[in-house]
């Protein structure tokens, strides 16, 4: 029996006779498992995983504070089970963001499933942070998710104004935030 994988992944044609059973390979779309008599089509059966994002930017974070968390979520949208790695950061500015709440890393979700992780930003320098989260699975096509992540720190301009007295007058000083990524306290 010959098979040939369709352009949509999920399709194996197969002529000859007899039935088969097995896995077809492709270079291109990886391994597919299959089930079926010749002559016909059969549905493969792969893993498939899904981010609910394929980014995020976290934008203004105080140096020194921690961001709002970010969930994500990672579902199986094929129709084998999607075995999942271990979630890890990595990149220049990985020490900037972390991984909270993770209910995916070393798990097996069936089709259909899916589990969620948080991320987190918090910088403690100046200036734009940009990380990769990687998510490993068993997906044929896609072994290794990657999410881009990125976030500037904001600064604290404290006080805004001043008002003083100096030798026979007075006078003040105002200070202005260089960017929208600020933050103004008053003392």
């Amino acid at each position: 029996i010959e098979g040939i994988i369709s352009q949509d992944e999920t399709k194996i044609n197969l002529s000859g006779s007899g039935a088969a059973t097995g896995t077809a390979c492709d270079e291109e779309y990886g391994c597919l498992g299959f089930s079926c008599t010749a002559n016909s089509t059969a549905t493969a059966t792969r893993p498939r995983i899904s981010v609910s994002s394929t980014g995020h930017d976290f934008e203004c974070t105080a140096i020194g504070n921690v961001s709002k968390a970010r969930t994500f979520t990672v579902s199986n949208a094929g129709t084998a089970d999607l075995a999942l790695g271990y979630l890890y950061l990595a990149d220049v500015d990985a020490s900037q963001f972390a991984i909270n709440n993770d209910r995916c890393s070393g798990r097996v979700l069936t089709p259909s499933a899916s589990c969620t992780f948080d991320v987190v930003f918090s910088p403690t320098s100046e200036g734009q942070k940009t990380s990769k989260l990687y998510i490993p699975s068993n997906d044929p096509k896609t072994p290794i998710f990657t999410l881009p992540l990125t976030g500037t720190d904001g600064f604290i301009i404290s006080p805004t104004s001043k008002s003083f007295a100096s030798a026979g007058g007075t006078g003040s000083v105002t200070v202005t935030a260089p960017s929208s990524c600020s933050w103004i306290a008053l003392t």
